[in-house]
């Protein structure tokens, strides 16, 4: 149950320029613009209850450090959690304040859910499979009647659209396919001599850090003793033809992300971006990502990233609902994705 606050930014410019001679049948024009943010807020207690009393005085908002003014308050809608036999039902909200005072009564907020195929980091197999499985699980249990949900694949929207009809998302999630050249690509870094463990190696390689070098050509001169001599210039050689497509690939990627927040800026309520990805590194990209966690917190959209390759096996493969680990806002220095 998001508590949404809103905040008011203005800027007010002035167009005739200081000092100039207006004439009397042309006053000076001043012009303004307001830019409403909305943040997602979700307080919980010690024992897990959501808290619905908070007022605009329980919270602050910093930009770049500095505070921002708040100027409403609105609780949007009731968490839906399982209730049990030593659970108690909390009372019904009898609260009528306006959203400048405080909240207003609970009511069910439509969401806005996308489930992000990041397909130049998905690779055919069981990873891909638990991730779709994993959303079709999530939309025949969770998903409300009033919401909505996308599905994307890569960089395009499955039906071009939006849509509220349950069968119409499980139908498109069921159209997505993995992308086979990530197949070939993942057979050439892992078992073609000389091999990387990971894109990370590749990266780290190109990033001449000395201790991946060592390790990689190590590997390549106990896989093939006889070319242990050329192994160094083997390995720099395949890590920047690798170096080339993974930062195409995660650059492309970043583009579809930062599309997605600018198209989402436009639809009202809770918007949820589940981004299913096998990781990726980002070395070099990091102003890039900077900009989408930036683009994506405008458009007052949440990003939970799920790491496919970690999804529960035995439990049908559930994404982890609200209250989960999110997209952590600023550059990383880590070469994986945050997991659900």
């Amino acid at each position: 149950m998001p508590l949404r606050v809103s905040l008011a930014l203005a800027a007010v410019a002035l167009t005739a320029a200081a000092g100039a001679q207006q004439q009397p049948q042309q006053p000076p024009v001043f012009r303004s613009g307001v830019q409403v943010v909305e943040v997602d807020a979700r307080v919980f207690d010690r024992e897990g209850r959501f808290v619905t009393d908070l007022t605009r005085d329980d919270f602050q908002i910093l930009e770049d450090g500095v505070p921002q003014e708040i100027v409403a308050l609105t609780l949007v809608g009731a968490p839906s959690v399982p209730t049990s036999p030593t659970t108690p039902t909390p009372p019904p909200s009898t609260d009528t304040t306006t959203p400048t005072q405080g909240h207003v009564p609970t009511t069910p907020a439509p969401q806005t859910w996308i489930f992000f195929f990041d397909l130049n980091h998905l690779t055919p197999g069981g990873g891909f499979d638990r991730a779709r499985k994993a959303v079709e699980t999530f939309v025949a249990d969770r998903f409300r009647q009033g919401d909505l949900a996308g599905v994307v694949a890569g960089d395009k929207m499955v039906g071009g659209r939006l849509t509220s009809v349950r069968e119409e998302i499980l139908s498109n999630v069921r159209q997505v396919k993995p992308r086979g050249e990530s197949r070939a690509r993942m057979i050439e870094l892992v078992r073609e001599w000389p091999r990387f463990l990971n894109e990370e190696e590749v990266m780290g390689v190109v990033r001449r850090i000395k201790d991946v070098m060592d390790r990689v050509v190590t590997r390549a001169c106990t896989d093939d003793p006889d070319a242990c001599t050329m192994a160094e210039s083997m390995v720099d050689q395949k890590a920047a033809r690798l170096a080339s497509t993974i930062s195409k690939e995660t650059n492309e990627t970043f583009l579809a992300l930062n599309g997605l927040a600018s198209g989402l800026a436009r639809v009202p309520g809770p918007k949820t971006i589940v981004f299913l990805s096998n990781g990726f590194p980002s070395f070099g990209l990091e102003n890039t990502l900077r900009n989408i966690v930036g683009e994506t917190a405008r458009s007052g959209a949440r990003v939970y990233a799920v790491d496919v390759r970690g999804l529960d096996r035995g439990g049908g493969g559930m994404i982890a609902p609200r209250g989960s680990t999110t997209w952590s806002a600023g550059p990383r220095r880590s070469t994986r994705w945050p997991t659900a």
